[in-house]
């Protein structure tokens, strides 16, 4: 990952995520800031140590309904920006996944998919992060494979009408 002279803290870098930037794709504030910006904050998260899960909860907290709708259409954003193109053969195996599972499946997409290298600015002594996507090295169906069978083995039984309701939530309710 990116080197810096100090590690971030952890809970400045939940703070400065947990907000509308970051979770709420129809906002003003979604647009100050490119994607790829947003995802180098987000692997940065998650690889200092940070929880996806905790910094959606701080968001959603207190916020009402229609922003916290849009958290799931912005995990499916980042997800489709670290794996373009294969992510439409997983559409609806990730819209069957539980909001734990689908930000567990983030968290591993933007461990295995993204590098940070710095490159020099105009002033020499100042360095730029810049995000490096391996794309064509991310294994996306082993990935949601693997989180298919742990979700199968721990609610043994499932009925058909309760996968329904989780693509319904993907598509047009709140999971938070």
């Amino acid at each position: 990952m990116y080197n810096q002279k100090q590690k971030p803290c952890i809970e400045k870098l939940e703070t400065n995520i947990a907000t509308r930037e970051y979770w709420d794709n129809i906002s003003y504030e979604w647009d100050q800031t490119t994607l790829e910006w947003k995802i180098y904050k987000l692997s940065e998260l998650v690889d200092y140590g940070g929880d996806l899960n905790r910094v959606i909860a701080i968001y959603a907290n207190g916020r009402e309904r229609s922003c916290r709708e849009r958290i799931q259409h912005c995990i499916l954003k980042y997800i489709e920006a670290v794996i373009p193109g294969s992510i439409h053969d997983l559409w609806f195996r990730v819209y069957k996944l539980e909001n734990e599972e689908a930000v567990k499946l983030l968290t591993k997409l933007l461990k295995a998919g993204i590098t940070v290298e710095a490159i020099k600015t105009e002033n020499e002594s100042d360095f730029h992060p810049v995000c490096v996507f391996h794309n064509n090295t991310i294994d996306g169906e082993s990935i949601v494979a693997a989180i298919e069978e742990e979700h199968l083995q721990t609610h043994r039984g499932e009925s058909v009408i309760a996968v329904k309701n989780r693509v319904k939530k993907w598509l047009c309710d709140c999971w938070w």
